[in-house]
């Protein structure tokens, strides 16, 4: 007896659909199980055959072959547990072939027959909706996600019982709404850019940032309020749209980091200790998860103490930060995550912390030197916008001066983030950082005097053709927070202000 019925197998946040194909007849007692499949997916034979069992049902005392096609994709995960046991009572005769041949089934098998959630289930609905078919069968505490994508029917199981009874009967159990959280991100409600005092400059730096979804690096000594500003940026960045929910849930999904409640409505706020592994940062393992970078993506990456990460681990981030994407290379294939996170840090300029104050710093010329070259030359130019932050003054904590609430600075953002929708609709980019060196030359064009500035700067600084161009975008950023269609001198040299500060000097 023939049985044949679908899942999926993960690889980064997409999905493969698997045909399940599985055939009960004469031979050894026992399972096989064939189609190159991890340790994880060949256990399944244990947790089925339990299952089974103490759920009631009688385990054929015959030789099984389980199938999973294609054959030269590797199978990972837990996922096909459930799939495998209804086209197991399929064989049976509990029900016919047409119960289970146009439905995708998900879950894991736990020994009392209860069926646990998955990771990835989001790609799998979607692999299945793209293959055609209406249906799938999906674990009850994975339900809140799967149920994000509309036009097909998902249906929710507890354990193979109730999963039984749909085949048999087409009973359909209820599952009980999940309260939203927001387990994923900082609580923005209480933060606000009012509470920040002074550093008026470094508030601009973090609008532009916000605006044109900048890289920023922030210097200066402990307590300046580097990490205070950091926080608040995502308070002041246009929301998500429906579409970037769906594709940053599916990363936490994969990696088994989404609650219950399903999508995630905010922008990412990730703040990595500088102990960080490789691994951790960019992702990795035997079967490659997403990393931080990835988990960031459309939000915001925070490094703090960035002088004190590894400068091997900081190098790690180049590539990314031009291409928004990680590869990550295995003898069985390479896994690709989405990695389009804007970059702040914030560190101190010495290991002390307090230079250029030489009343509190007592660190020589080259113990300031070799801290500062921890981080790469190739990193700093990737950075768009850097600020030098002094310490805080007495003066900046008069109550009656008013400071700019996040709600003020945010009308500005999105009115400059409508313009640079409208202005690359259609040509790949969502914002000026993302643009290539072609569209800048394009989008970006300057007045001779700026030009004849910019020349100046790019020979004194020996600035790099990524340096040119992202000074460009920057200023093209700048003009935009002004309502302005024209980049103006007062944008271009905005713009270079925060590109040329040398961390060793003062």
């Amino acid at each position: 007896m023939l049985s044949i019925t679908y899942s999926a197998a993960v690889y980064g946040i997409e999905a493969i659909t698997v045909k399940v194909e599985i055939d009960i007849n004469n031979g050894l007692p026992g399972m096989e199980m064939v189609g190159q499949l991890s340790s994880e997916a060949k256990e399944s034979k244990e947790r089925v055959k339990i299952a089974l069992k103490n759920s009631g049902f009688e385990y054929p005392n015959r030789k099984i072959t389980v199938n999973m096609s294609p054959a030269d994709i590797k199978k990972n995960g837990t996922q096909y547990d459930l799939a495998i046991a209804s086209g197991i009572l399929c064989c049976m005769g509990a029900y016919k072939q047409d119960r289970i041949g146009d439905i995708a089934i998900f879950g894991e098998l736990a020994f009392n027959g209860n069926v646990s959630a998955v990771k990835g289930i989001l790609s799998c609905v979607i692999s299945a909706k793209e293959n055609g078919l209406k249906k799938v069968m999906v674990p009850a505490e994975n339900y809140n996600e799967a149920a994000l994508i509309s036009d097909i029917e998902i249906i929710p199981v507890a354990d193979l019982l109730q999963a039984f009874d749909y085949f048999t009967k087409g009973t359909r159990y209820s599952v009980k709404a999940e309260k939203e959280s927001e387990d994923y991100t900082d609580n923005y409600e209480v933060l606000d850019f009012s509470d920040v005092k002074g550093q008026y400059l470094a508030k601009r730096a973090a609008e532009i940032c916000a605006a044109g979804m900048h890289n920023l690096l922030m210097a200066g000594p402990p307590g300046a309020g580097k990490t205070m500003i950091a926080r608040r940026i995502p308070t002041i960045m246009p929301p998500l749209t429906y579409e970037e929910q769906i594709e940053l849930t599916r990363i936490y999904s994969v990696a088994g980091k989404l609650n219950s409640s399903g999508l995630i409505k905010e922008r990412p706020f990730r703040d990595p200790h500088h102990s960080i592994s490789k691994g951790g940062l960019i992702g990795g393992g035997n079967y490659p998860m997403p990393g931080e970078i990835s988990f960031a993506h459309l939000g915001i990456l925070f490094m703090d103490e960035f002088s004190e990460h590894k400068r091997e681990l900081l190098d790690l981030l180049r590539e990314p930060l031009e291409s928004g994407k990680i590869v990550i290379n295995r003898i069985s294939g390479s896994i690709r995550y989405p990695a389009k996170f804007t970059l702040v840090a914030a560190m101190n300029r010495c290991p002390c912390g307090y230079f250029p104050d030489r009343n509190r710093c007592k660190c020589m010329p080259n113990e300031i030197s070799r801290y500062i070259s921890r981080i790469s030359q190739p990193i700093l130019d990737r950075i768009d916008l850097k600020v030098d932050m002094p310490a805080i003054k007495f003066e900046d904590f008069d109550v009656k001066t008013v400071n700019e609430s996040s709600e003020s600075i945010k009308r500005r953002v999105m009115r400059a983030r409508k313009m640079q929708e409208k202005r690359y609709k259609g040509n790949g980019a969502m914002f000026n950082s993302r643009i290539t060196g072609k569209q800048a030359e394009y989008y970006c064009k300057i007045s001779e005097a700026s030009k004849q500035r910019l020349k100046e700067m790019f020979d004194k600084q020996e600035f790099s053709a990524r340096s040119y161009y992202r000074i460009l975008k920057t200023a093209r950023t700048i003009a935009d927070l002004e309502g302005s269609e024209i980049i103006l001198d007062k944008h271009v040299s905005e713009a270079l202000m925060f590109k040329i500060i040398n961390l060793k000097e003062q």
